[in-house]
């Protein structure tokens, strides 16, 4: 009975990998007709990242630009040639995120919308809606740990009345 509890142990020791508590979130939009870029730092609790570092370097690492949230998590800056950059936003205590953004010419190219997403990551409503699927996997995981005690005790008195 005491492996089983070790083994329990030690299985539910492991399982902190999958979780991401207080994960952060980007999201870059570029406004129609200006050369604006407006890049939004939250928490997967669908808070801002107040204060956040954000960093924007082109695909050669070269940084094109640097800046911190303001009180809503939003930072903004005048967008950079067109092409593909790496936006990093980083909010201490090891809360990093990072994405790819594609920045089209604001002077020629249509935008489809006043603000358009030009970020290649999943958009805000899928990272900060709440996980049913993982909730329902931990809770079946310490159901089924919690089975296995409770046959591994009934097991161990048999035996030992048994004897």
């Amino acid at each position: 009975m005491g492996r089983l509890v070790i083994a329990c142990i030690c299985g539910l020791g492991g399982s902190p990998a999958l979780a991401q508590a207080h994960d952060l979130g980007v999201e870059c939009k570029q406004k129609s007709g200006t050369a604006e870029i407006v890049i939004e730092v939250y928490y997967d609790d669908d808070s801002p990242a107040i204060g956040a570092k954000v960093e924007v370097f082109d695909m050669s690492n070269k940084p094109v630009g640097s800046g911190k949230t303001d009180g809503n998590g939003f930072w903004h800056f005048l967008a950079p040639a067109p092409g593909l950059y790496h936006v990093k936003a980083d909010a201490g205590a090891g809360h990093l995120a990072h994405d790819k953004i594609t920045v089209r010419d604001w002077q020629t190219e249509e935008i489809d919308s006043p603000e358009s997403s030009i970020q290649s990551g999943a958009p805000r409503e899928e990272r900060t809606r709440f996980p049913w699927l993982k909730f329902g996997i931990g809770v079946g995981t310490i159901f089924l740990f919690s089975l296995a005690f409770r046959a591994a005790r009934i097991l161990s008195r048999a035996r030992s009345a048994a004897e």
